[in-house]
């Protein structure tokens, strides 16, 4: 790997696999510290398993609700990107099909109290 330049994936697989064998060590180590300390080797290697599995139970939940509420956000855009958008407010005076009144930007008369008609 001298004359060669690494690519991201390759530089993080190595830091990958220099955290996974780090953490093999610190499971080692805590079982013989265990056992050292009085514990049965099967009671050290369960209590590491149970520590294992509630720690990945912890971040199968965490990714969960992440999910959720990623998932709640692209929903909330979709609905506001296609809401139906109000009228500008563009009233304006002219003689329409009805007679003359106030208009909206698409033609409707919005004066319907109008005695006149």
């Amino acid at each position: 790997m001298s004359g060669r330049t690494n690519t991201i994936s390759e530089r993080a697989g190595a830091a990958f696999g220099r955290a996974w064998r780090k953490l093999q060590r610190y499971d080692a180590r805590a079982a013989l510290w265990m056992s050292e300390n009085g514990a049965s080797p099967f009671i050290a290697k369960t209590l590491l398993w149970t520590v294992k599995i509630v720690a990945l139970a912890v971040l199968l939940w965490l990714a969960f609700w992440i999910a959720v509420l990623l998932v709640i956000a692209v929903m909330a855009t979709f609905l506001l990107r296609n809401a139906d958008q109000p009228h500008s407010g563009r009233v304006e005076q002219r003689d329409g099909p009805l007679g003359f009144g106030l208009y909206d930007e698409h033609g409707f008369r919005i004066d319907l109290d109008d005695d006149e008609r």
